[in-house]
């Protein structure tokens, strides 16, 4: 039987929320398929690895790695990689190394550990990409935030901005990363610019993949928004 690779990247304040997020997608899942779910992290308590872990079943499979001080010492912890929140957290980082650190699987999904799945994770990676990079929704909020407009299309160049996708939920062609040595280009754009970034590990996705990244439909990343309506029948 194959296996659905899922991936959380957290630091060992967000266990509880990856837990509540886990607890839906296993609510979710087929009992006659076979799910191994990852959560990438550098520093975790014992008792919280031990509480993700004890979550496993039959057919679901709760794992943690440890994510190595060597990898991710090159990236800066300088005022342009902060969130729009003002805050700093090497976390949000280490899914774009997932591909290179997962070379046994040529395609994964990915979800931010703030989620609540209402589907079966398997229709989210059975999605056909094609060729794409990976699979995301636009990022809907930036429709209705001048400012956040100006900087994609001036700042990161995408053209509309409308194509900027929310990386809180992805579907990776994870050969595809490899292939393209996506960490190299990653490496380089952050040494040689330095300006400040709204969403650091997005906007490296959004610059470096632009022209092969499929579209979700928006029920695939259902984040609440003032400006539009609630999204009917989400699926997370």
């Amino acid at each position: 039987m194959k296996t659905i690779p899922v991936f959380y990247t957290i630091s060992d304040n967000y266990t509880p929320y990856a837990y509540v997020s886990i607890q839906s997608l296993i609510d979710h899942a087929d009992p006659n398929k076979d799910y191994t779910i990852t959560l990438l992290v550098q520093e975790i308590s014992p008792e919280h690895k031990k509480s993700l872990e004890d979550m496993s079943t039959d057919n679901i499979h709760v794992n943690i790695f440890h994510i190595s001080d060597d990898m991710v010492n090159r990236i800066h912890k300088g005022k342009e990689n902060y969130l729009r929140a003002q805050f700093f957290t090497m976390s949000i980082f280490y899914r774009l190394f997932i591909p290179d650190l997962f070379p046994q699987y040529d395609k994964a999904v990915y979800l931010d550990a703030d989620t609540i799945i209402c589907d079966d994770i398997a229709n989210l990676y059975d999605t056909e990409i094609g060729e794409n990079m990976f699979a995301s929704c636009p990022d809907l909020s930036i429709r209705y935030m001048p400012l956040l407009q100006k900087y994609i299309k001036e700042c990161q160049g995408i053209l509309p901005a409308e194509k900027y996708i929310n990386n809180g939920v992805i579907v990776f062609n994870m050969k595809a990363f490899r292939d393209k040595h996506f960490v190299d280009k990653f490496y380089y754009l952050m040494d040689k610019y330095h300006f400040d970034n709204v969403d650091p590990d997005q906007a490296y996705m959004n610059e470096i993949c632009e022209d092969k990244i499929y579209h979700l439909p928006k029920e695939w990343d259902a984040m609440p928004n003032e400006s539009i309506p609630e999204i009917e029948n989400p699926k997370i």
